[in-house]
């Protein structure tokens, strides 16, 4: 497995959608996260990049 690390700064959904773009990512894979009122209204980084990615995506609760 190749792993790549990469350090950015912006809005994070949008920040790892372009970097997974940019480096051609097969797959990304990222944490639910912790759900909070503020999750809950305006959708979290996971839920975002599920719907605006073209890469497949693996969340982990």
């Amino acid at each position: 497995i190749d792993v790549k690390m990469v350090v950015t700064s912006g809005t994070i959904y949008k920040e790892i959608i372009m970097a997974s773009e940019k480096l051609s990512i097969d797959l990304i894979i990222m944490s639910s996260g912790h759900e909070d009122i503020e999750d809950y209204l305006l959708g979290s980084n996971a839920t975002r990049v599920v719907r605006h990615s073209k890469q497949s995506v693996m969340v982990i609760r």
